[in-house]
């Protein structure tokens, strides 16, 4: 089952904006289209802001949006045509089975922590986890401090930003929760 979700700009008692916001929260990958009468410079930018796959102003073609959602299947649903890929970001694919990450197609040398915590975010989708659950997982609890962890995290973060020359880093640290995949 692919999700993806169209949104009006204007729904009765709750806007589309608000509901992307609200899905935003929870998912951050599902595709966003609007479907709007609306070409106000704020809702555009609210819609950036929310990575909107894309936003169509009424009155559009039917051809437009089946080109859209082509479009938006193409980019978005790699993954399903291959379980075994994981789209990290634009550019960035994790192989499930071969646990390594490849940029552009060009597998990335990474250590054995840097693969399990790769492995360890894509296999718990969307959970956030705290330095102390990381160091569990990853190094079987050996009485390490926290800042190991974080450690981890930036020496990775380092070496993506480097090879992909921008910020592709795909694990994001939410204050008071944990890190979890963007």
């Amino acid at each position: 089952m692919y999700d993806f979700l169209c949104a009006k700009v204007e729904i009765p008692k709750l806007n589309g904006i608000k509901l992307a916001t609200k899905i935003r929260e929870k998912n951050k990958k599902v595709p966003i289209i609007f479907l709007t009468a609306y070409s106000d410079k704020d809702n555009l930018l609210q819609a950036i802001h929310l990575h909107a796959f894309s936003y169509l102003i009424k009155p559009f073609k039917i051809n437009e949006l089946i080109e859209t959602i082509d479009k938006c299947k193409k980019e978005f649903f790699c993954e399903y045509s291959n379980p075994n890929l994981k789209k990290l970001s634009q550019n960035l694919i994790w192989n499930k089975l071969k646990k390594e990450l490849y940029f552009n197609k060009e597998k990335i040398s990474l250590t054995k922590n840097e693969l399990s915590l790769i492995n360890l975010f894509v296999e718990n989708d969307f959970k956030f986890f705290t330095p102390e659950e990381i160091n569990e997982y990853i190094f079987l609890n050996h009485d390490l401090k926290n800042n190991s962890i974080i450690q981890l995290i930036s020496r990775l973060k380092k070496k993506i930003t480097e090879i992909t020359s921008d910020s592709e880093f795909f694990i994001e640290n939410i204050y008071n929760k944990g890190y979890r995949l963007k």
